[in-house]
């Protein structure tokens, strides 16, 4: 057997098949997953609630929810929609819409159309073309 000449913790020379099998121990502890103690895991473990923690809750919710009922005020009981300033100015924004929209249409049309006939006119322009110069 071969000798290393690494000492080991006692301060023996370990020969090389020592030294292998403390390299596969090694290994052997890395790969491992770590277990974890029972202290550890009682602090992970969750701890349920109790029927009076719940009920606390309950209870608070139930509490905040009946004060805002009753002295909070609310504007949605002030009146109907029809008459809010949201519903009137979405009205007279709808109608201003609607008479701009009459007067651009027609604008916008004409132009559109006379782009498109331009367009066909070049087209037809460069068939004429083609076909004189093919024959």
């Amino acid at each position: 057997m071969k000798q290393n000449t690494q000492p080991n913790k006692t301060g023996q020379i370990n020969t090389t098949e020592q030294n292998e099998k403390l390299r596969q121990d090694k290994d052997i502890q890395r790969i491992k997953p770590v277990t974890k103690t029972k202290q550890v895991q009682r602090q992970i473990k969750r701890r349920t609630k109790t029927f009076g923690e719940k009920a606390y809750k309950a209870y608070i919710a139930l509490t905040i929810s009946l004060y805002s009922l009753l002295y909070c005020k609310s504007d949605a009981s002030a009146g109907n929609f029809e008459t809010s300033i949201f519903a009137t100015g979405t009205k007279s924004l709808a109608t201003d819409i609607g008479k701009w929209l009459m007067i651009i249409a027609p604008i916008t049309g004409g132009l559109v159309g006379v782009y498109f006939f331009i367009r066909r006119q070049a087209a037809d322009e460069m068939d004429q073309s083609a076909a004189t110069r093919c024959c």
